[in-house]
């Protein structure tokens, strides 16, 4: 039995070599500062052994702390998502496709819901796209606030 949601890493070359990110490095990096730092500190207290359980601490505590880091941000973007619901409340933030086009000189996205309606982001306005081209106001995001009606 199959996993819809499942996804799988294909090796397309037996002799590719993993790459290496700088999220990578700066992740490796921040846990050694984290463990030399706790170890540190307890070698003070607990002398050669210190150096051990400074060490499991510091990991332990900077996984924690990027974990903490990524729920906060997974609660901000819940609070305040990218893009709004559409406009029969089906499709969410996740839901839209996304094609971003240049007119006039500058770029906007054209976000296409799963119920058919295409809407134009603009800056922080959301706005219906017409099939004529024209497009109708639909919801605005105000500095330190969520969508709301643009009137």
């Amino acid at each position: 039995m199959a996993c819809d949601n499942a996804y799988t890493l294909e090796n397309k070359s037996p002799h590719q070599r993993p790459q290496i990110t700088l999220f990578h490095v700066l992740w490796v990096s921040f846990v050694i500062v984290c463990a030399f730092f706790a170890g540190r500190k307890l070698v003070l207290y607990w002398g050669k052994g210190g150096w051990v359980a400074g060490g499991l601490i510091g990991i332990f505590s900077s996984v924690l702390l990027v974990y903490a880091l990524v729920v906060l941000a997974e609660v901000y973007y819940r609070a305040r998502p990218l893009r709004p619901a559409c406009r029969q409340g089906k499709c969410h933030s996740a839901d839209y496709e996304i094609k971003i086009v240049t007119k006039e000189g500058s770029w906007e996205s054209e976000n296409r819901c799963k119920c058919g309606e295409t809407y134009v982001r603009r800056g922080n306005r959301f706005m219906l796209l017409r099939s004529d081209g024209s497009t109708q106001p639909y919801v605005l995001r105000k500095p330190f606030h969520n969508w709301e009606p643009d009137k």
